[in-house]
């Protein structure tokens, strides 16, 4: 049978997908549905290549650190998974999964810490061995700090690990990265912290309704100012390449993040830049995840939002 042809129009320079401005604005300068599809930086459009289904597993919730990948099954327990998704590791059973999945992690030294946002657990992922908190507590001991919280997320910033809990962002001792001290050492925020983030000079936190930028590198002298009327999406948090953002003015990795109003990257200065403001619009959701990957010469975002 004969592939169907249609008309095409050249387009000297494609910009994108639009789904914020009227379709007769729109006109034939952009797509306001684009499915199946990739637009390159370079304004070019190119049909995508499908999928492949790569392993039979099913997981709840996955989540990547320092090029290791973590899934989540419906038992609670936390594998790593190697490149075909197949576990080549379990570590121990996380408490309370249920409905509103999540699984996030950060890398201290050799240790891995990892939370669904109720249980907490810590691994080496270049050994594959479990870990207990009592073999890892760097730190003076002398202090009675509690062990590491389970958290909605985590962030290693100048020595510390930041632990974002509830409406609260737990900050651990010096060097001491899996010890807090929960009736002193916090910042309160009006409600739930959603995100947690660095940069060079501090670090972005967002709420359910707002982003703010927490600059300096000591938490006790540190200054707090509102940047953005709109938070994060919970678990949408990755970092990218800054010589890929805007003009490519910086070569820092920035975090980049998911809002209802499109995406965001986290700047050295402590702006923000909305990237997408004028043009997507995201579902309203409260869980999601997101990646950034290269592939055949594209810079891709790739994001699932729970709404």
């Amino acid at each position: 049978m004969a592939r169907d042809t249609h008309p095409t129009k050249t387009l000297a320079r494609f910009p994108g997908l639009d789904n914020i401005n009227k379709n007769y604005e729109v006109g034939t300068s952009a797509l306001t549905v684009a499915d199946n599809v990739d637009i390159t930086r370079s304004g070019k459009i190119r049909r995508r290549k499908g999928q492949t289904q790569v392993s039979g597993s099913a997981y709840l919730a996955m989540c990547s650190c320092s090029g290791f990948l973590f899934g989540l099954d419906s038992a609670g327990t936390v594998h790593q998974l190697d490149s075909t998704l197949a576990s080549s590791q379990t570590y121990s059973q996380l408490e309370g999964y249920g409905p509103h999945l999540k699984l996030r992690a950060v890398r201290i030294l050799d240790s891995l810490i990892f939370s669904n946002g109720i249980g907490v657990g810590l691994c080496n992922p270049e050994t594959q061995q479990s870990l207990t908190f009592d073999e890892n507590n760097y730190g003076d001991r002398s202090f009675d700090f509690a062990d590491a919280p389970p958290f909605n997320d985590v962030e290693n910033f100048a020595g510390r690990n930041f632990y974002a809990i509830g409406e609260k962002l737990y900050y651990s001792l010096v060097f001491g990265y899996f010890k807090v001290r929960f009736g002193h050492d916090y910042f309160r925020f009006p409600d739930t912290v959603t995100m947690v983030a660095q940069v060079e000079d501090g670090l972005f936190v967002s709420t359910l309704q707002q982003t703010y930028f927490l600059s300096g590198r000591d938490p006790k002298s540190a200054k707090l100012t509102s940047v953005d009327t709109v938070g994060a999406i919970e678990g949408t948090k990755t970092y990218v390449d800054g010589s890929i953002v805007g003009e490519g003015e910086t070569t820092d990795t920035l975090p980049m993040w998911a809002t209802s109003g499109g995406f965001c990257v986290g700047l050295p200065n402590g702006e923000v830049l909305k990237a997408t403001r004028t043009k997507v619009a995201l579902p309203k959701g409260f869980l999601g995840s997101m990646m950034f990957r290269e592939q055949d010469g594209q810079n891709h975002i790739v994001s699932v939002i729970q709404s």
